[in-house]
């Protein structure tokens, strides 16, 4: 495990490359991140947008679906989901997932 200080600078990287239009290099410390504190939810799912964002739209799925399998059902990964299904070309998944984001809002 990391110290709270590196682990939180490690974070702060992350999402700066997430700002930054690098969600490549986001999906990778958000990666590590997650392997090392699967319990972290809020890792969990800044993970799924790194990818989602990187385009890695099936890994983003992976991760997604971990989070609502452990009940963490919020508007967000429902939004999350239908971005990824919609690069997939799932649209009727992606539809049903955006209706399920609107119903959560």
């Amino acid at each position: 495990m990391l110290e709270a200080e590196q682990r939180e600078l490690l974070e702060v990287l992350a999402y700066f490359y997430l700002q930054q239009a690098r969600p490549e290099r986001a999906a990778t410390l958000y990666g590590a991140l997650a392997a090392l504190y699967p319990s972290d939810k809020r890792l969990q799912l800044a993970l799924a947008c790194a990818q989602t964002r990187a385009g890695q739209s099936e890994a983003a799925l992976d991760s997604l679906d971990r989070l609502l399998e452990d009940g963490q059902i919020d508007a967000g990964i429902h939004l999350l989901r239908a971005q990824a299904l919609t690069r997939l070309g799932r649209d009727s998944e992606a539809a049903r997932a955006m209706d399920s984001f609107i119903a959560l809002r």
